[in-house]
C-alpha cells in the first residue's frame, strides 16, 4: 500500500520509530513485570501514553516551522498547511485525555485524569514556550520521556526490586534524552537564532558542549547504577556493556573537533539498547 505523498508526511512527523518503542517497550514491560495487572486497564495507559507522544511530535514541528525552514526543510508544517493539518495535533491531545480518562474510570480512581491533564499541559506550554529557554526545555521533554517510562509504577503495585530497576531505567532515558537534546540545540542554533530562540546553543556552543559533558558523566553513572539494579545475569551484562559504551563517548566528547550530528545518533540508539535490555531481564 503506498501512502498518499500528505498522508505519510503526517505520520513522519508523528515519529512512528519512536511510537513504536514507546509500544514495545510497554508490551515488554506488561509481560515482565505486569502481567497481573488487568490488560484492558493497562492498554488504556499505553495508548493515553502514544497518543499524547503523537500529540507532542505533531505539535513541536507546528511550533517549529520559523526555525525548521533553516534547519529541517522537511518540515511537515513547511509543506502541509491545511487546517486539518494544523488541528491534528490538538485531536490527538483530546485523544490522549480520553484514553487517560477512560483509564481512571475503569481503574476506579477518577482523579488519575487529573496526572494525564497535567502531563499534556506541560507538554503542550513546553511546545509553545519553554522549548524557545536554554536548558529548561530540554530537562521538560527529558522529564517527560522518563515519566512515560516510569509511570506504571505510579498505578500498578510493584515490588522494590522492580520499582528500583524501573527507577534507574527511567533515570538513564531522562539523561540520555537530555544529552541529546542539547546535542540538537548545538546542531540547530542557526535556525534557532534567526527564530529568536534563547536556547543553549544559541546562548554559548561552549557552554553547551560543557553542560554536554557533565550530563554525560551523569548518564553513566546511572547506567552503573541501573547495571546493579537489574534483574538477572544477562541484564546485568547488557547494561555493564552499555556503560562501557557510554565511556567510550567521552573520548569524541572530548575531542577539539566534535561530530554532534554522529554523537546526536549515540544517543538515541543508546536509548533503544536500554529498552531492548529489558527482553533479557
Amino acid at each position: 500500500m503506498v501512502l498518499n505523498p500528505s498522508v505519510r508526511r503526517v505520520v513522519q512527523a508523528a515519529r512512528p520509530a519512536n511510537l513504536a518503542l514507546m509500544a514495545l517497550y510497554y508490551g515488554v514491560l506488561y509481560i515482565k513485570f505486569f502481567s497481573d495487572v488487568p490488560l484492558p486497564s493497562y492498554v488504556l495507559l499505553m495508548l493515553t501514553v502514544l497518543f499524547l507522544a503523537a500529540a507532542g511530535n505533531l505539535h513541536n514541528d507546528l511550533e517549529d516551522i520559523p526555525n525548521d525552514i533553516i534547519n529541517r526543510k522537511a518540515n511537515l508544517y513547511v509543506r502541509e498547511r491545511t487546517k486539518f493539518i494544523r488541528l491534528l495535533p490538538y485531536w490527538l491531545y483530546a485523544a490522549g485525555l480520553a484514553s487517560g480518562g477512560a483509564f481512571a474510570l475503569i481503574s476506579g480512581e477518577p482523579g488519575r485524569f487529573f496526572y494525564f491533564v497535567a502531563v499534556a499541559a506541560l507538554l503542550f506550554f513546553y511546545n509553545k514556550a519553554l522549548k524557545k529557554t536554554p536548558l529548561i526545555g530540554n530537562f521538560t521533554v527529558s522529564l517527560l520521556t522518563a515519566l512515560a517510562v516510569v509511570q506504571p509504577l505510579f498505578f500498578f503495585p510493584a515490588d522494590h526490586r522492580k520499582a528500583r530497576f524501573l527507577f534507574w531505567l527511567a533515570m538513564v532515558m531522562f539523561l540520555a534524552n537530555l544529552a541529546r537534546e542539547i546535542v540538537k540545540d548545538i546542531l540547530d542554533r542557526k535556525g534557532d537564532r534567526l527564530a529568536g530562540f534563547r536556547t543553549l546553543g544559541v546562548l554559548s556552543v561552549h557552554t553547551a558542549a560543557r553542560t554536554l559533558f557533565f550530563v554525560h558523566l551523569f548518564l553513566i553513572a546511572a547506567v552503573l547504577m541501573l547495571a546493579t539494579a537489574a534483574p538477572g545475569t544477562f541484564c546485568r551484562l547488557w547494561y555493564a556493556a552499555l556503560a562501557v559504551f557510554f565511556a567510550y563517548l567521552l573520548r569524541p566528547l572530548t575531542a577539539k573537533r566534535k561530530s554532534y550530528a554522529q554523537l546526536k545518533n549515540y544517543y538515541k540508539w543508546s536509548m533503544l539498547a536500554g529498552i531492548l535490555g529489558l527482553t533479557g531481564c
